[in-house]
């Protein structure tokens, strides 16, 4: 049996769990087979900014806890800064600086270790909740982009990237909580997976023990599954690199754009699952270079995606996007904030979501 075929049975059984409650909500097709659109009701407002630097990565522990790390790389400086916040979101302390790497990802792994991960390859771990950090350099300067962090119910923590040079997947493992790493070689199939294949984004599904991976060209997406240790290709004909995923129970949310900046060629897309029935692409009825997307919390239909705006686009409010059923249908969010550059959305709840970009801009977004 193949590993999809696996997780297909896997994401039927979640589904029937999680459907056989006391559910009284509506389809959200109503009678008309799922052709009616979502409310179009969003709220989006400005939270108090509290740093210079651009936002580049958010992840929150639970509601109210969570951090965020902001960047800045250039011609003439580099720095990385992290903040913690305890009430949602409202007000944040900085608990680390530095000003030799820059921090690609933060992901709080578990209630006291959170790990950051820098673009040169350093991997930064807080084992009291953000109190103090530590810098590990294993990986620094070897030519190795670091890009994504994940972590399962066996307590190993993942980080995927890729070898710069030949553009090969690469992906690292943790049995220690960030003391130790060796990089996964698994056999001649899984080296094939990685050619081609800059590892950009992975996500775990703690219900049901299944990992995402996604990367690929800029020419051509590429994902791969990985269940109780085997490692298999997921088919898409996309022609983007993925970006970003988001899972939890039987949805997969994979979104990326193909890296080219004119208004005439520059692409975005979303490639996932919301059922157990096959993998699909989504259409979100623009063609917006897409950053990152995130799932609402609990048994919430709720997506957002953030992006770029179309290169010669100057005037609109920097690119988003949302759906309210699990993305059969798509409405873009309009508001002010203009050349945003949105790098990174988050989850609070199963409406509240907060969207970071751009000169230490971070927004809520409430869907009503």
């Amino acid at each position: 049996m193949k590993l999809r075929e696996i997780f297909i049975i896997i994401l039927s059984l979640v589904l029937i769990t999680s459907c056989s409650s006391n559910d009284d909500t509506p389809n959200s097709g109503g009678n008309d087979g799922g052709t009616t659109p979502p409310n179009e009701s969003v709220k989006i407002t400005k939270m108090n900014s509290f740093t210079e630097l651009p936002l580049k990565s958010i992840d929150f522990e639970n509601e109210t806890i969570g951090y965020v790390a902001a960047s800045m790389l250039n011609n003439k400086s580099v720095a990385s800064e992290i903040f913690k916040t305890i009430d949602g979101g409202n007000t944040w302390e900085k608990v680390f600086t530095d000003g030799s790497f820059y921090i690609e990802k933060i992901k709080v792994l578990k209630s006291n270790l959170i790990v950051a991960i820098a673009f040169t390859g350093e991997i930064i771990i807080s084992k009291d909740s953000g109190k103090t950090w530590d810098i590990n350099n294993v990986l620094t300067n070897k030519g190795i982009i670091l890009k994504d962090i994940t972590y399962d119910i066996h307590d190993e923590i993942y980080i995927v990237g890729y070898k710069e040079a030949i553009k090969k997947g690469v992906i690292f493992l943790s049995w220690n909580e960030g003391e130790l790493w060796n990089e996964y070689v698994g056999n001649d199939e899984f080296q094939k997976m990685m050619e081609n294949n800059m590892l950009s984004s992975v996500d775990y599904i703690k219900e049901t023990g299944y990992m995402v991976i996604g990367g690929g060209l800029n020419d051509k997406g590429v994902l791969v599954g990985k269940y109780e240790g085997q490692y298999e290709l997921i088919e898409t004909q996309q022609a983007i690199r993925y970006n970003d995923i988001a899972c939890k129970d039987g949805i997969v949310m994979a979104i990326g754009s193909n890296g080219i900046v004119n208004a005439e060629n520059e692409r975005g897309g979303i490639y996932g699952t919301y059922s157990s029935y096959d993998w699909q692409t989504f259409d979100y009825n623009n063609n917006n270079r897409l950053t990152a997307v995130a799932l609402g919390t609990g048994r919430s239909k709720n997506i957002i995606v953030v992006g770029r705006n179309k290169s010669n686009n100057l005037a609109d409010g920097e690119f988003m996007t949302f759906s309210k059923d699990n993305g059969d249908h798509w409405k873009r969010i309009n508001h002010e904030f203009v050349t945003a550059a949105w790098n990174d959305v988050e989850a609070l709840n199963e409406n509240t979501f907060i969207a970071i970009g751009y000169k230490g801009l971070l927004v809520k977004i409430v869907i009503e």
